[in-house]
């Protein structure tokens, strides 16, 4: 997966089906680092119920489903909470030239 897949489904709602519960949370946000091959991706949801930590199949119109594993993270708004599901893999380190650069 990369960030690029993820940004058309922005400001769109994903379903996840928790116990007798079906969600539906909001991709808002997919954060880029620097440092890694990775991204964030998160989700804005109801407050109640709260969805625990762990993997969670996530339903789109537009998508195969998902399974990913979301952490929910402090969210200063009483009104919801977020979610966050964290894509990453180091970068490779540049590959020196076969002949020695000459």
């Amino acid at each position: 997966m990369t960030p690029d897949q993820f940004r058309p489904w922005l400001g769109t709602g994903f379903e996840v089906q928790e116990g007798p519960c079906v969600l539906t949370l909001e991709a808002v946000e997919v954060f880029e680092t620097s440092a890694t091959e990775g991204f964030s991706l998160r989700f804005t949801g109801p407050r109640s119920p709260l969805l625990p930590q762990g993997t969670k199949r996530l339903t789109h119109a537009g998508l195969d489903p998902l399974d990913l594993f979301l952490v929910p993270v402090q969210d200063p708004r009483p009104e919801v909470y977020t979610y966050e599901a964290i894509f990453n893999r180091l970068r490779s380190a540049p590959q020196a030239p076969a002949n020695g650069g000459a």
